[in-house]
């Protein structure tokens, strides 16, 4: 229902109540009681996505243009990370800026006529465009901690390993939700600010 984890009502399970069946009638729900139930949750979750708007808002008329030389997957990874933290989705979040950038990076290294970067870790792949200085020493820094951040998201861990989100949660005295937002924010506004510069930007001359 695309609604924010902080504006989400609690059943005893501790489970979203919008996320739950809405009445045992559901199957007979006309088109009408769905967009009834639509625009519910769209002024529910209305004032934690005017919040989180100004992070991820670009002038549909910049002074230049995007570069998406990773393709249509770069472009969909971009705008769909985009929609993903201003409705809360944080996870996804998270996971489609890595998409976004492993695709652009590899687009950078296939145009200068290098196809070998299809066979090398993500890892390897961020450390070659610092070097190429496609990426800046702290650019590289901070997707690097991004990077491992991202790994327990998308590969199991036990909940004790250091990485994994419960343990960050209780070493960090935040809640998980909260860290996992706080994750989300600083991967799409390292994103955002990439995309701002050359090569990822092209301004209008």
């Amino acid at each position: 229902m695309n609604d924010d984890h902080r504006e989400r009502g609690k059943d005893s399970a501790g489970r979203g109540q919008e996320d739950t069946v809405p009445s045992p009638q559901v199957r007979s729900a006309s088109p009408i009681d769905w967009l009834r139930l639509l625009r519910e949750s769209d002024e529910r979750s209305l004032p934690g996505r005017a919040s989180r708007l100004p992070l991820v808002y670009w002038d549909p008329d910049p002074d230049g243009w995007h570069m998406f030389v990773g393709g249509e997957a770069s472009l969909a990874a971009y705008e769909e990370s985009r929609l993903a933290y201003l409705h809360g989705a944080f996870l996804g979040c998270i996971l489609l800026v890595q998409v976004c950038l492993e695709h652009m990076l590899a687009g950078l290294f296939r145009m200068a006529g290098d196809d070998n970067v299809d066979r090398q870790s993500y890892r390897t792949v961020l450390i070659r465009a610092r070097d190429e200085s496609y990426l800046s020493s702290e650019e590289w820094e901070l997707f690097e901690r991004l990077r491992t951040v991202r790994n327990p998201y998308a590969h199991t861990r036990p909940p004790t390993s250091p990485e994994a989100l419960p343990a960050r949660a209780l070493a960090t005295h935040q809640a998980s939700p909260d860290l996992m937002e706080e994750d989300a924010r600083q991967a799409i506004s390292a994103l955002m600010s990439l995309m701002r510069r050359s090569p990822f930007f092209a301004p209008e001359r």
